[in-house]
């Protein structure tokens, strides 16, 4: 994950046990709404992919040892499209 997403990578263990929990914290309703988890779903991607470019722009080659810069793969494509 870290050389996906770079220094984000460390935000999802704490992102998706939060976003589950978020889910399930309105379980009494009668009906789930399929169309908003696909609407959620989607801004948390867009976010994660725009987070990832902000991080290859602000955060380069911290150390030698990482291939990319601290946005990860997904970071240095979106960056290379920013500048």
């Amino acid at each position: 994950l870290l050389y996906l997403f770079g220094y984000i990578a460390y935000f999802l263990p704490i992102a998706f046990p939060y976003g589950v929990w978020l889910l399930t914290k309105h379980h009494d309703e009668e009906e789930f709404q399929y169309d908003s988890l696909v609407w959620r779903g989607l801004g948390f991607l867009l976010a994660l992919i725009s987070s990832c470019g902000l991080a290859a722009l602000h955060y380069p080659h911290l150390y030698t040892e990482a291939p990319y810069s601290g946005g990860g793969i997904f970071g240095t494509a979106v960056a290379l499209g920013l500048v």
